[in-house]
Protein backbone atom coordinates (compact mmCIF):
# COMPACT_ATOMS: atom_id res chain seq x y z
CA UNK A 1 0.00 0.00 0.00
CA UNK A 2 0.95 3.63 -0.25
CA UNK A 3 0.27 6.87 1.57
CA UNK A 4 0.45 10.59 0.92
CA UNK A 5 3.77 11.96 2.19
CA UNK A 6 3.46 15.66 1.28
CA UNK A 7 1.75 18.14 -1.05
CA UNK A 8 3.14 21.17 -2.86
CA UNK A 9 2.29 23.56 -5.66
CA UNK A 10 3.99 23.05 -9.00
CA UNK A 11 6.17 25.82 -10.42
CA UNK A 12 5.26 24.82 -13.96
CA UNK A 13 8.69 23.65 -15.06
CA UNK A 14 8.79 20.15 -13.53
CA UNK A 15 10.72 17.70 -15.72
CA UNK A 16 8.07 14.98 -15.42
CA UNK A 17 4.34 14.70 -14.98
CA UNK A 18 1.99 12.68 -12.82
CA UNK A 19 3.23 9.13 -12.24
CA UNK A 20 -0.36 7.87 -12.45
CA UNK A 21 -1.69 9.51 -15.61
CA UNK A 22 1.40 11.24 -17.13
CA UNK A 23 -0.39 14.62 -17.15
CA UNK A 24 2.06 17.54 -16.93
CA UNK A 25 1.99 19.63 -13.77
CA UNK A 26 0.84 23.16 -14.64
CA UNK A 27 2.04 26.14 -12.62
CA UNK A 28 0.08 26.27 -9.36
CA UNK A 29 -1.36 22.75 -9.65
CA UNK A 30 -1.11 20.46 -6.64
CA UNK A 31 1.61 17.81 -6.70
CA UNK A 32 1.23 15.00 -4.17
CA UNK A 33 4.24 12.93 -3.09
CA UNK A 34 3.24 9.34 -2.40
CA UNK A 35 5.39 6.76 -0.68
CA UNK A 36 5.04 3.10 0.14
CA UNK A 37 4.67 1.86 3.71
CA UNK A 38 8.41 1.13 3.86
CA UNK A 39 9.21 4.78 3.01
CA UNK A 40 10.26 4.17 -0.59
CA UNK A 41 8.95 6.91 -2.95
CA UNK A 42 6.10 5.96 -5.29
CA UNK A 43 6.30 9.25 -7.22
CA UNK A 44 4.48 12.54 -7.65
CA UNK A 45 0.77 12.36 -8.48
CA UNK A 46 -1.91 14.86 -9.46
CA UNK A 47 -4.87 15.69 -7.23
CA UNK A 48 -7.21 13.92 -9.68
CA UNK A 49 -5.38 10.58 -9.27
CA UNK A 50 -5.39 10.97 -5.47
CA UNK A 51 -9.14 11.69 -5.50
CA UNK A 52 -9.78 8.59 -7.64
CA UNK A 53 -7.76 6.41 -5.24
CA UNK A 54 -9.87 7.67 -2.33
CA UNK A 55 -13.02 6.60 -4.20
CA UNK A 56 -11.86 3.20 -5.47
CA UNK A 57 -9.43 2.41 -2.64
CA UNK A 58 -6.50 1.46 -4.90
CA UNK A 59 -3.39 3.60 -4.35
CA UNK A 60 -0.26 2.62 -6.31
CA UNK A 61 1.11 -0.80 -5.40
CA UNK A 62 4.81 -1.50 -5.18
CA UNK A 63 6.11 -3.13 -8.34
CA UNK A 64 3.32 -1.72 -10.53
CA UNK A 65 5.12 0.61 -12.95
CA UNK A 66 2.00 2.37 -14.28
CA UNK A 67 1.18 3.95 -10.89
CA UNK A 68 -2.26 2.36 -10.71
Amino acid sequence: MARVATRMQALGNEPSGCAGCDRAFDRGSTMVAVEYDDGEPAGWFCATCIAEWKVDGHPPEKGNDDGN
